[in-house]
């Protein structure tokens, strides 16, 4: 077998919606490569696969900022509220992905402290990318004040 047969493996299962895959998406949140764990993270966020809520919180401490974005994305696409606590301290990170990912999580679970953590980013003007993000702002900050869509 090629060296990164199982990065490569777990990229194409990306596209999977099946339930069943959540162990094996479980099992790659263990791997070495910084890349296949975090490619598991957005997989098991797919298809909300509980059980791995308690490794993809320790995940929001990994050394990889891809792993630790990943896995504030996994939580919120999950809506679990249980994880407030490691991503209200994601949402301090040091890098702006990560902080960016944890503010969209918190908001997923219904805690206001996301749109205040992207509010920061916005008049930090910190990238570009996440500049585009506005619209996706102002429509959450409506939603919350309940004026609006």
């Amino acid at each position: 077998l090629k060296p990164n047969f199982f990065q490569e493996s777990v990229s194409n299962l990306l596209t999977c919606s099946d339930p069943t895959a959540g162990p094996v998406f479980l099992q790659a949140l263990n791997d070495p490569s910084h890349r296949v764990r975090s490619i598991a993270c957005i997989s098991i966020g797919n298809i909300s696969y509980k059980p791995a809520i308690p490794v993809l919180k320790r995940l929001i401490s990994d050394p990889e900022p891809d792993v630790r974005a990943s896995a504030c994305c996994a939580l919120g696409e999950m809506d679990d509220t249980a994880s407030e606590h490691e991503l209200l301290k994601a949402a301090t990170d040091n890098e702006v992905n990560v902080r960016y990912e944890a503010a969209r999580a918190l908001l997923r679970i219904g805690n206001p402290k996301g749109c205040l953590v992207l509010e920061e980013m916005l008049a930090k003007k910190e990238s570009p990318w996440y500049l585009k993000q506005r619209d996706f702002f102002k429509e959450v900050r409506h939603v919350l004040k309940g004026d609006g869509k």
